[in-house]
């Protein structure tokens, strides 16, 4: 099992960092905003239906890259992947994304107060497996170990052995985690509320479920509440951790995104009908009615909440 440092007792190596690391923190928030607003248009009577796309209409500020939302069993963790630090380190994570690799993992280490690691392990049929690795990935250390950020994990020794395991930073780890093994490569940065849940995570109860064995990777595993002190443990006591690449707006109405849109009002209704589908809103035209009719949107982010409205006039004559 690949660990975010050289022993378990977490020393720092006294290695003097060679330059000094950007610092990253979580974001509280994460403000939608509107981008591009929908303008004004007309169309002819007669027209019968139209359609709009939302895509460029919404962004959300300092997301520029992409975003996977960790669905964990005590909640979202949602993290803004970090591709202009840390390139092939991104596209090596979401290589593993794309081929399903962390559809069923869990996580498989905590040290409260340090790290909460997942990655490398998954459960199929009732039986717990190994991430197949693929090639290492070249280390690209930059930016600070500190709270609310994701790193990769890698063997003793070797900076370049990063492959599948990866850890949330729950404390500011710099002075240790970027002093040794060439620094550990952040590629993350949790959004929203997210360290609450990885807080959650991390509070949960630890058990040593390594069978005696000292090359275990299960020395420190964290379980759900399910978990009976002094039993075996199950693989329904483990905290699931499925990773998917969330995009800005649903592809199709439900779909996970970073934001909802919804029609907020529509001034003239005997004129239009708006509906929003996935990416697209859809406007229906009344038969042989002419006039205008002023749409408002709201966009709300699934974190915290924040919203904005945005209007448009569509005109039938």
């Amino acid at each position: 099992m690949k660990l975010p440092f050289r022993s378990l007792l977490s020393l720092a190596v006294a290695v003097a960092a060679t330059c000094a690391p950007l610092a990253l923190r979580a974001q509280s928030s994460t403000p939608v905003y509107v981008v591009k607003p929908v303008a004004d248009f007309t169309v002819p009577v007669g027209t019968t239906s139209g359609k709009v796309n939302l895509k460029k209409t919404f962004g959300l500020t300092g997301i520029t890259g992409d975003v996977v939302r960790f669905t964990t069993s005590l909640g979202n963790v949602d993290v803004q992947l970090l591709a202009a630090d840390a390139p092939a380190t991104v596209a090596n994570f979401l290589s593993y994304v794309s081929a399903g690799a962390y559809g069923n993992t869990f996580f498989s280490r905590s040290v409260p107060g340090f790290v909460v690691q997942g990655g490398g392990y998954f459960v199929t049929d009732g039986s717990v497996h190994a991430v197949t690795a693929q090639n290492p990935v070249v280390n690209e250390y930059k930016i600070s170990n500190t709270r609310g950020t994701i790193a990769m994990a890698k063997l003793p020794g070797d900076p370049n052995s990063a492959t599948d395991e990866w850890f949330f930073n729950l404390a500011d780890n710099a002075s240790n985690l970027d002093n040794q093994n060439g620094g550990f490569t952040v590629f993350g940065s949790v959004l929203g509320d997210g360290m609450n849940v990885v807080d959650a995570i991390a509070a949960l109860t630890v058990v040593d479920a390594s069978g005696g064995d000292p090359n275990s990777p299960f020395t420190a595993l964290p379980v759900l509440s399910t978990y009976q002190a002094g039993a075996s443990v199950s693989v329904n006591d483990l905290a699931y951790t499925p990773i998917t690449v969330v995009p800005l707006l649903p592809k199709v109405t439900g779909d996970p995104a970073l934001l909802k849109v919804k029609v907020k009002s529509n001034s003239n209704p005997g004129l239009v009908t708006p509906t929003i589908q996935g990416t697209k809103l859809f406007l229906t035209y009344a038969s042989g009615v002419t006039g205008s009719a002023t749409i408002t949107l709201v966009a709300k982010t699934a974190v915290k909440h924040d919203k904005v409205n945005t209007s448009f006039t569509v005109t039938v004559q």
